[in-house]
């Protein structure tokens, strides 16, 4: 409850200091929201590795293929494309670009493979670092949009949990 009160006092305050000191300086803040949502993310996936390897069972996580059928393949798909609603962003910046008939493409295909590339290591470690007696999908379901938080929780204990959560609250800043 403590915690929750200084996340919205900190949030309160960022916003402000946007307003007070103007939109440019949004820029930098920017960035260093998003290096510190990397930072966040390695943690995790650090932990989760570190708990993949020190406790081999994780592999037994991955069951066979489709084991929702059709529907989980549907859901899946439906929330990689709201993952992707963003990327039109890239597209947007193409005045800015110098020679965007070349660099245009280029930039939507690594931006692509570096999101792709995070969902994947970060699913696989959120599915393998849970070693419950309830599988781990049924564990990141149940979880709903607090999987990695549950996740975290696994591997990182309440601390990993804090810090996901916080990695959150700075994903709604941008």
């Amino acid at each position: 409850e403590e915690l929750r009160r200084w996340i919205a006092v900190g949030t309160v305050l960022l916003f402000g200091g946007v307003n007070i000191f103007g939109v440019g300086k949004m820029g930098f803040i920017g960035g260093l929201i998003t290096l510190v949502q990397l930072a966040i993310l390695g943690v995790f996936v650090g932990a989760g590795v570190l708990t993949i390897v020190m406790h081999p069972g994780g592999l037994s996580n991955f069951g066979g293929p489709l084991p929702h059928g059709g529907f989980g393949v549907l859901s899946g798909m439906a929330l990689m494309y709201i993952a992707f609603q963003g990327s039109e962003i890239v597209v947007q910046s193409s005045e800015e670009l110098k020679d965007p008939t070349r660099n245009l493409p280029k930039a939507i295909l690594y931006s692509f493979a570096i999101v792709v590339g995070l969902y994947i290591v970060v699913a696989i470690v959120a599915i393998g670092g849970i070693s419950a007696a309830t599988p781990s999908a049924e564990v990141l379901g149940r979880s709903g949009e607090g999987a990695l938080v549950e996740a975290a929780r696994h591997f990182l204990l309440p601390a990993g949990a804090v810090i996901l959560t916080v990695g959150g609250a700075l994903a709604g800043l941008q």
